[in-house]
């Protein structure tokens, strides 16, 4: 259940960087100005949190997979692990 509560976390997290984030472009602040320095740094760092929530949930869920000796799930975890990271190797 606390890999559950970690994933909740970390996408509400990520979802308040994002809307941060939106709330900066729509409302044409520029670099000058403070609150776009502070919506900028704000929403990047509440990205960045939600996604190491959202990785701490998954890593949670691996090892408990392992544990249980559950080696499908274990299998289909670090499958989406390699999908996600051969992808971004691929790019460069």
């Amino acid at each position: 259940m606390r890999s559950k509560r970690l994933y909740q976390w970390g996408l509400g997290t990520a979802a308040a960087g994002i809307l941060f984030l939106l709330v900066l472009s729509l409302s044409g602040i520029a670099a000058p100005n403070p609150l776009f320095t502070v919506l900028a740094l704000g929403g990047l760092l509440f990205c960045t949190a939600g996604i190491v929530l959202f990785a701490a949930g998954w890593l949670r869920d691996l090892i408990r997979a392992i544990r249980r000796h559950d080696t499908r799930q274990a299998l289909l975890l670090l499958l989406g692990a390699a999908l996600i990271l051969l992808h971004a190797l691929l790019r460069r």
